[in-house]
């Protein structure tokens, strides 16, 4: 399942909790301006929640090697999605270059 999808699975299973909670506090409380106030309190902190969940996975990583010289190895791994390059550079042996999972 891919970040955005999961962060609309997010945000729909914090509306339909602020639904819930709004339904049963007002039942409960028998006060429909408190059970109001706590659906707001719910919303604000699911948006708090995806701005966050936005942000920790945020742009996709990068790795470059630019104009260097390298007499030996050189080697990148990236273990999740993102770029990596090799540019303007003089590798002496082997360039190596692993992403994903398994990297």
């Amino acid at each position: 399942m891919s970040s955005a999808v999961k962060h609309w699975a997010v945000g729909a299973a914090g509306v339909a909790v602020a639904a819930g909670v709004n339904l049963a506090t007002g039942l409960i409380t028998r006060n429909w301006g408190v059970a109001w106030l706590a659906t707001a309190g719910l919303v604000v902190a699911g948006g708090c929640l995806q701005v966050w969940m936005w942000r920790l996975n945020g742009s996709p990583a990068r790795q470059r090697v630019h104009r260097t010289t390298v007499d030996g190895n050189v080697r990148q791994r990236l273990p999740g999605t993102g770029e990596q390059s090799v540019t303007d550079s003089h590798v002496g042996r082997d360039l190596e270059q692993s992403q994903g999972d398994g990297a």
